[in-house]
């Protein structure tokens, strides 16, 4: 009778028109399979104080463990074993995938070309008027950030997929 209680007045709290969402189990794994899916390595951090994340290749989510083929070379791991590698999900505090900076690129591209025509101006090469200042900025920062935003895609970062952050 408690936990009804708690429940209906927690679900009082909420502001108009929010929908809690409580991330289950089934969830959060199935996001994490997504992001596994297409992927050759993953980078691993565990709970223990192991000294370094591990790389994992040929990695897949099967029920509540990350299966592998076998760890990255160069890692802080002896690897002798031929058969497949298990970590179960509990063991695991975060796992990242590779992906393009894209938006890194357009957001440094976004800022180059905005500065580059407010650097202009105030040389006194063009002239532009006050009212128009900010029009050309957004104009050459858009400019920068469609240069950028492919430059950055030439470029691979990890990304964080779990935990899961908030949405």
């Amino acid at each position: 009778m408690r936990r009804a209680s708690i429940a209906v007045l927690l679900a009082l709290a909420q502001p108009a028109g929010a929908v809690a969402q409580v991330a289950t189990p089934d969830s959060v794994f199935g996001d994490v399979a997504g992001h596994l899916e297409g992927q050759s390595r993953i980078r691993v951090s565990l709970w223990g104080g192991q000294p370094a994340p591990l790389v994992l290749i040929g990695p897949r989510l099967v029920g509540s463990t990350i299966r592998f083929d076998r760890y990255a070379s160069g890692g802080w791991i002896l690897d002798t074993t031929v058969r497949e590698h298990a970590i179960p999900m509990e063991e695991i505090r975060r796992i990242q995938v590779r992906g393009r900076a894209l938006d890194k690129g357009a957001i440094v591209g976004f800022f180059a070309g905005a500065l580059a025509i407010g650097a202009v101006n105030l040389a006194g090469k063009y002239q532009i008027d006050r009212g128009e200042t900010l029009w050309f900025e957004l104009l050459f920062g858009a400019a920068g950030a469609a240069v950028g935003a492919p430059i950055g895609g030439l470029f691979r970062e990890w990304r964080t997929v779990y935990p899961p952050g908030p949405r």
